[in-house]
């Protein structure tokens, strides 16, 4: 058994929107060999289809395995913001249950000529018309399609934003937002995609010995892991957030959580009343909001201060990048204008703000250029190792590693210790394979670095 048949299900999905059609297509073998997964064999699957526009979703051979932070979906498509090709990465459990679905990638090309669902469900793929979810919030939405499809999962949905092709849309995983920054949303509105719906019950067999692989490497990264501070917060540490700005956590009311089979919990719920979300109609009631976007949060934070919970929550319901919404709203002013601006954004109205698509550059990336955080969807931190005097060609090869294993990237970023030989471990079942896999890695870096 080759390490594709173990970790693959060796299926990818052709969606024809034109004319509502499917076809399940088995993956060539070679093309897998070659370039092993994730999104160096997206960027081969986007080349081969360029001529219809497609967006490309896939996984790569540790998506959804015992592998520590093995939840990525990868996205890759041309942006309609920047028209260079992106990739977007996609957390939570969107990868692993897009696999155990029966699928290791998709391939959805043209338009539709009405809103759709796209349900992924025990190797089958079905549409849903979608438009009575136009214009409403990512929650009722969301909700919506999980009562209708029941055995809902996992989820990549658009919001307001999207369908009313606002610049600064983004996609929206789990209710929380995403990394999102190059326009997937306002891709998946042209195409007439509210949301990709996934079901996976299979899971795939794994090797009897990876699971005690991935608590051996975890006893090394044990001090590291434990270190103080939630995890949401240690992230903004990294980025260089101040102290005001780190302040404005609630710790006694976050909830940590993680993405698949991830032992670090970046991400945080965070208890809030609906008072100071969106209605102010009930200062009793409480309610919590996910926290996922680091760099969001950072810029926001420093722009809206205190009110910027009610303002990121504004972003995540209508499906709205908190960088560039950040961008655009007034330093100073109250939380009613800085809301009724998010949602004349979200509506596609005009603001009359800074330019949407001017967000962050040379603020939070510092010395990476625009060019390279959007290939890589623009939204993931640019966390460098400290004292690397090749930390941008470091970050990008960590991110494209990341990618194309299927590794949560900032997972990668925040731990470097963890190296390719410790992952391609999971894979190759000697050493011949393992150095045989590590020049065909080498070469995949590159196809996903590439123009």
């Amino acid at each position: 058994m080759t390490f594709h048949e173990k970790y693959y299900n060796m299926n990818m999905g052709i969606i024809d929107l034109s004319d509502l059609s499917v076809e399940v297509v088995p993956l060539d073998e070679p093309m897998m060999s070659e370039h092993i997964g994730g999104a160096a064999v997206n960027r081969i699957l986007f080349d081969r289809y360029g001529s219809d526009n497609p967006i490309v979703l896939g996984t790569g051979p540790l998506t959804g395995s015992f592998a520590p932070a093995s939840c990525l979906m990868v996205a890759t498509f041309r942006s309609p913001l920047s028209g260079r090709i992106s990739n977007v990465p996609l957390t939570m459990r969107t990868g692993p249950e897009m696999k155990f679905s029966g699928f290791d990638f998709l391939v959805i090309k043209k338009a539709a000529s009405q809103p759709q669902i796209i349900s992924v469900h025990e190797g089958t793929m079905a549409f849903r018309a979608a438009d009575l979810l136009m214009n409403r919030g990512i929650s009722e939405a969301s909700g919506m399609v999980r009562r209708e499809l029941q055995h809902l999962r996992s989820s990549i949905m658009t919001g307001p934003a999207a369908d009313n092709r606002a610049v600064a849309a983004s996609v929206s995983v789990s209710r929380g937002g995403s990394f999102d920054k190059t326009g997937l949303a306002s891709l998946m509105a042209s195409k007439n995609i509210k949301g990709i719906a996934f079901d996976g019950i299979d899971g795939l067999p794994f090797g009897g010995g990876d699971l005690a692989r991935a608590e051996t490497l975890m006893e090394g990264l044990s001090a590291s892991l434990h270190r103080k501070g939630n995890g949401f917060s240690r992230i903004l540490e990294q980025l260089g957030a101040g102290s005001a700005i780190k302040e404005l956590l609630p710790t006694k009311k976050m909830r940590p959580m993680a993405c698949y089979h991830c032992p670090f919990p970046c991400m945080s719920h965070v208890e809030v009343r609906n008072a100071r979300l969106l209605d102010h109609n009930d200062e009793k009631k409480k309610s919590s909001m996910l926290l996922t976007d680091h760099l969001g949060f950072m810029v926001l934070a420093d722009k809206c201060k205190a009110d910027v919970f009610p303002i990121m929550a504004a972003c995540n319901e209508g499906g709205l990048d908190p960088v560039a919404v950040a961008g655009i709203i007034p330093r100073d002013g109250s939380l009613h204008d800085m809301l009724d601006t998010v949602r004349n954004l979200g509506g596609g109205l005009e603001t009359g703000g800074n330019d949407v698509d001017n967000h962050g550059d040379g603020v939070i990336f510092g010395d990476i250029p625009r060019e390279e955080t959007d290939r890589f969807g623009g939204g993931i931190a640019p966390l460098t190792v400290a004292g690397d005097s090749d930390s941008l060609e470091s970050w990008k090869k960590r991110v494209a590693l990341s990618m194309i294993l299927g590794i949560c990237p900032l997972f990668l970023l925040m731990f470097p210790a963890i190296n390719d030989g410790d992952l391609l471990d999971f894979i190759a079942s000697g050493e011949q394979e393992r150095n045989s896999l590590q020049d065909r890695l080498h070469a995949g870096i590159n196809v996903v670095c590439r123009s």
